[in-house]
């Protein structure tokens, strides 16, 4: 299929346009088995000005070494991409993975990015959009069988330092995704997957709770009550261990004389997400035999 048959057009609603549709609720994209880097880049933008969902994609198949996945996703492999990837709304992963096709009825090798969307959803049903969908827990694949390259503890941490989410393949603890890392640059929250989607799950709900108030006076009554809505939705977050604190504003400070006569209502809303513990560090300290332990 030639890649802009993939890409579609934005007026036609054709290719990946079709996701950009207020009534589909999505949250996650991917593209299994598609790497062109002219399709990938068209993908990540979508997401980008859409807002909607996050786009998990993968380096080609067949990849030799480390350093080459991370010359791809660095834009230096221009045979397969000549321009790196940097969006809080991608997410990328490596390696490829082996799994039985029962149709084939053979081992055949698959889109690494297919399983981390299994477990963004997996991660949804067991937890919440904002827990991390790496690890043990939330990160383990049952059906893959192999990797394309068994990585060790130096290569998953110079993948993660590039902003690749590695696949671990260990022998005694199965294939598992040890990164929840987005392909952004900036060293902020949304440089992980689980900020990024819960600020995709926030500005969703946040869209549907200002639709009451389309139309309303635009005044100080409705400002309160525009507070008022949201003030419930930080409390569930907070509950839920999406944030560790929360503050909404929607007064004549957010909302100037200049935006009232352009009919535009403001509404201020900060959060403190709360980051997943990645790197678990136990400190073992000796004593002598008279010290006492607190």
């Amino acid at each position: 299929t030639d890649a802009s048959d993939l890409i579609g057009t934005a007026s036609k609603k054709t290719g990946i346009y079709a996701l950009d549709d207020d009534s589909l609720n999505i949250s996650i994209g991917v593209m299994p088995g598609i790497t062109s880097d002219e399709v990938q880049n068209a993908f990540i933008t979508l997401a980008e000005s859409s807002k909607n969902f996050i786009a998990l994609v993968a380096p080609p198949y067949g990849l030799d070494e480390v350093q080459d996945a991370v010359n791809w996703i660095n834009g230096a492999s221009q045979d397969v991409r000549a321009a790196a990837i940097n969006s809080s709304y991608a997410a990328v992963y490596w390696p490829w993975v082996q799994v039985f096709n029962a149709f084939a009825g053979a081992e055949q090798w698959y889109d690494p990015s297919i399983f981390a969307a299994r477990q963004c959803v997996f991660t949804d049903a067991v937890s919440d959009p904002w827990f991390a969908p790496a690890g043990f827990r939330r990160g383990r694949l049952t059906k893959p069988t192999g990797t394309e390259i068994r990585l060790n503890q130096g290569d998953r941490d110079s993948l993660y330092s590039n902003s690749i989410n590695p696949v671990s393949n260990d022998p005694t603890t199965g294939i598992t995704i040890f990164g929840q890392k987005t392909t952004q640059r900036t060293p902020t929250a949304l440089d992980r997957v689980n900020v990024r989607r819960l600020m995709i799950y926030i500005r969703k709900v946040l869209l549907e709770l200002g639709k009451p108030f389309q139309f309303e006076p635009n005044d100080q009554f409705t400002w309160e009550l525009v507070e008022d809505s949201i003030n419930p939705f930080l409390d569930d977050l907070l509950a839920r261990r999406a944030i560790l604190e929360g503050a909404v504003k929607c007064d004549s400070t957010t909302n100037t004389p200049a935006r009232v006569d352009r009919n535009e209502l403001w509404c201020s809303v900060t959060i403190k997400p709360t980051k997943a513990a990645e790197t678990i560090v136990f400190e073992v300290n000796l004593t002598s035999q008279s010290a006492t332990i607190n």
